[in-house]
């Protein structure tokens, strides 16, 4: 029986458990270590073997860890809604809503010498997978910096191996952390139009940073899953608004509105164009401005993803304003 099985439907509460985001000198350390490996020209052959995953695989600088000095023992209900307590950090369910109905259970465990992982739960959200783990070091190893930690490096979608972006977006340690459960977030590409979707990943370390205390190469023996995640609520409950308005600014930048997906964990604008960043804002029939959770871009198609909280297009409507004026605001409406 898998963790996730034993500890549902147990009730804690987690106020007590403070998070935090990952400090500044931290993610700036992250950022100096993926350009380290993207210059990288030579090295010895176990140093380049997941060279190639700084460009296909990239951890972001969003993991959150919890600094709660506590065991999973006392404390069991650490991984009840996981999933929904990194996406509330994150900016997408403040309300604290319950994903349940559309999570796939998975209690799939890998061990060996370098430890042991175990998939606890999956869901599917418009182009992201999010999953669940539990990270357990052997009691042999050393305690490392608690980045330093095995993640998805390697994923194959119903048999094909796609190029994936894959960040933490939260975590909690534990055991005097020799033990951690995380959600890796993995933007996937064209997803097909199944019930059921098969995957299998592989797990393992980044390769060190230069004049680490404590340098961890990746392991000859990646922990490697297979499972499948059912995606069918999910897409009955996801609505697809095209909306195809091409906007030029007053400085000529270029810009194209695809379309807007709606799904009960988040709003994304799909968006093309020149300086996005600057180019327009999502806001209400009151003209408040809807906050922007992060933006993702340009993927394949060269298109950029503007992602925001979940909202009810039946009780709010959105306007896109420019913000140099240069249109009048566009209403997205439903097709009806």
């Amino acid at each position: 029986m898998s963790l996730y099985k034993e500890l549902n439907g147990v009730s804690i509460d987690l106020s007590d458990y403070a998070d935090e985001a990952l400090p500044e000198e931290q993610k700036a350390g992250w950022q100096r270590r993926v350009l380290r490996k993207i210059k990288r020209e030579k090295a010895p052959r176990r140093k380049r073997r997941y060279a190639g995953y700084a460009a296909a695989i990239a951890i972001a600088l969003t993991a959150v860890f919890s600094t709660a000095a506590v065991t999973f023992a006392d404390d069991p209900m650490m991984l009840r809604n996981f999933i929904e307590k990194g996406l509330g950090l994150q900016g997408f369910n403040k309300q604290g809503s319950s994903f349940s109905e559309y999570k796939t259970e998975l209690g799939i465990t890998v061990e060996n010498k370098d430890g042991k992982i175990t998939l606890e739960e999956g869901m599917i959200n418009d182009g992201y997978l999010l999953l669940t783990y539990t990270f357990t070091r052997p009691e042999t190893e050393a305690v490392f910096f608690n980045t330093d930690i095995p993640h998805p490096v390697e994923l194959w979608m119903n048999g094909e191996q796609v190029t994936s972006l894959s960040q933490l977006i939260g975590g909690i340690t534990a055991e005097g952390k020799r033990k951690y459960t995380l959600i890796a977030e993995i933007t996937l590409p064209e997803i097909p139009d199944l019930k059921t979707i098969t995957f299998r990943a592989a797990f393992n370390y980044s390769e060190p940073m230069e004049n680490a205390v404590y340098p961890r190469w990746p392991v000859d023996d990646p922990w490697t899953f297979e499972f499948s995640i059912d995606q069918e609520k999910m897409e009955r409950s996801k609505t697809v608004i095209p909306i195809d308005k091409e906007f030029n600014s007053e400085d000529g930048a270029y810009s194209r509105f695809v379309k807007l997906v709606t799904t009960p964990v988040s709003t994304t604008i799909y968006f093309e164009g020149e300086g996005y960043f600057k180019t327009f804002k999502l806001v209400d029939e009151t003209g408040e401005k809807i906050k922007t959770v992060s933006t993702q871009g340009p993927d394949a198609a060269k298109q950029f993803k503007f992602r925001y909280p979940p909202i009810d297009l039946e009780k709010k409507k959105l306007f896109i304003v420019l913000i140099d004026g240069s249109s009048p605001p566009f209403e997205i409406k439903r097709p009806k």
